[in-house]
């Protein structure tokens, strides 16, 4: 995915996404993440995917105390707001942040399923916006979609 992109891995933990795996760029990024951090729901790529894959009532607690993780600089989303970047995240089959949370930082994260069709995994790729490409149909979104498609595959999910 290029070697100014940065790839997280992400799994449900006990606050909500968790990061579980960081492959650090070549060129380094002004971002400051680390394994174990939990990722907030409402504007960050990786909470909308599992917002959008997750069980409501998982989500619905979650995104109780979803305001602590935006960070104070991020604006309230209203309901309708966020249930549209999650039918987003649906129609697209992954999810995109375009400079949020993280000015000039975009986003995509992609779904891994198990092989009962259960959301086991987020894989998330970023990079800065001047070089990312962030079209839903652009090669970082491409690529990230495959890996996850042959990842979730290997756990033997069957794609509808």
């Amino acid at each position: 995915m290029g070697k100014r992109t940065g790839v997280r891995g992400r799994v449900w933990g006990t606050f909500g996404p968790t990061i579980v795996r960081l492959d650090e760029p070549v060129q380094p990024m002004h971002v400051n993440l680390r394994a174990g951090s939990v990722m907030a729901l409402s504007n960050t790529a990786t909470g909308r995917l599992f917002a959008a894959y997750m069980p409501p009532k998982v989500i619905a607690f979650a995104r109780e105390h979803d305001l602590t993780l935006q960070g104070r600089n991020a604006e309230p989303q209203s309901r309708s707001q966020y249930e549209a970047l999650v039918e987003e995240t649906r129609r697209h089959g992954l999810s995109r942040t375009l400079g949020q949370p993280i000015a000039g930082i975009d986003a995509f994260c992609a779904p891994v399923f198990d092989s009962a069709g259960n959301l086991v995994l987020g894989i998330t790729a970023m990079g800065p916006s001047a070089s990312f490409d962030g079209d839903w149909d652009g090669a970082v979104a491409t690529a990230l979609k495959r890996c996850a498609e042959e990842v979730s595959a290997r756990l033997g999910h069957m794609r509808p």
